[in-house]
């Protein structure tokens, strides 16, 4: 399920998201509760798991963001977010190699764009954009050919776009977020 999609700019990070809730029989609900919000001065987007997102929504605490932003994200922001999948009842630990595992999900701060991995990594990429879940591929294609496009809202709306047209787990609306500015984009 799912495609969410980053574009990194010189004074914002814009995260987008679509609405489908799918099951593994390709079953498919387009749901209200969003992909893509707002914690802080933090947007974040997350694939895989509604109870992932909602528990980093509404539970996650973030310490006060200080010295370079990359430190933190590893040892504040990844420390925080692990504390809080565990009281959620959501951090898988497996008993073979006791590593943890969540689900994948993009972050923006400013306009730094990261994305955090199963294992809980922080990785930033050298490009300016991003994408995760099902519809990674056709986002990451798309994004790709559109680097000469200036728009990084429709950049993120064209990638979106594909992904919906050949994932079976991607549907709108689409939601966009940015850190600069409160303002949501809706897309129906």
């Amino acid at each position: 399920m799912t495609c969410i999609v980053g574009i990194r700019t010189k004074d914002r990070v814009l995260i987008g998201g679509d609405s489908a809730g799918t099951d593994d029989t390709f079953g498919q609900r387009i749901r209200i509760d969003t992909k893509v919000f707002r914690i802080n001065d933090f947007v974040i987007g997350y694939t895989t798991s509604y109870r992932m997102g909602q528990i980093l929504r509404y539970e996650l605490k973030l310490p006060k963001v200080t010295g370079e932003i990359f430190k933190y994200m590893v040892t504040k922001f990844i420390p925080a977010v692990r504390d809080c999948l565990r009281k959620g009842g959501y951090l898988i630990t497996h008993e073979d190699t006791n590593q943890e595992e969540a689900s994948e999900f993009l972050v923006g701060y400013k306009n730094r764009l990261f994305i955090i991995g199963e294992d809980l990594q922080v990785g930033e990429s050298f490009e300016n954009y991003e994408a995760s879940g099902c519809g990674e591929e056709y986002a990451m294609g798309a994004l790709a050919s559109e680097f000469q496009h200036k728009d990084p809202l429709k950049r993120i709306e064209n990638a979106l776009r594909a992904s919906e047209k050949f994932s079976a787990g991607v549907a709108r609306p689409f939601r966009i977020l940015n850190t600069k500015n409160k303002k949501e984009l809706f897309i129906e």
